[in-house]
């Protein structure tokens, strides 16, 4: 069990970090502030986007990378919840082991 979480603690840690590069680096389209006024129509293609997908207001709601960042993002969180959860005694031991070093380190 602890494989498969830090495995999927990676991949989501990748996912996350590629589609919020993209998101922060990717040019947007369209007026700053949403579309003009009468153009949020469900019928209006303008504002659809390129999956066809209508959101609040007939906007578009692509998959990616926005809505992939988010499940993904929720998804690492339960995975690195988890992968805590599985690794505590570990984790105790390691900063049992570390503090025990720093006291037992000479003082100059």
């Amino acid at each position: 069990m602890r494989r498969v979480t830090s495995v999927v603690l990676a991949l989501t840690f990748i996912l996350v970090s590629v589609t919020g590069l993209f998101m922060a680096l990717a040019p947007h389209h369209g007026p700053p502030g949403g579309p003009p006024p009468g153009m949020d129509e469900v019928g209006d293609e303008g504002f659809r986007g390129p999956h066809g997908l209508g959101g609040p207001g007939g906007r578009a709601e692509p998959l990616f990378p926005k809505q992939l960042h988010e499940w993904g993002a929720y998804l690492m969180v339960v995975a690195g919840l988890l992968h805590l959860g599985l690794n505590y005694r570990p984790l105790l031991r390691h900063l049992g082991q570390r503090r025990t070093a720093w006291t037992a380190s000479p003082q100059n």
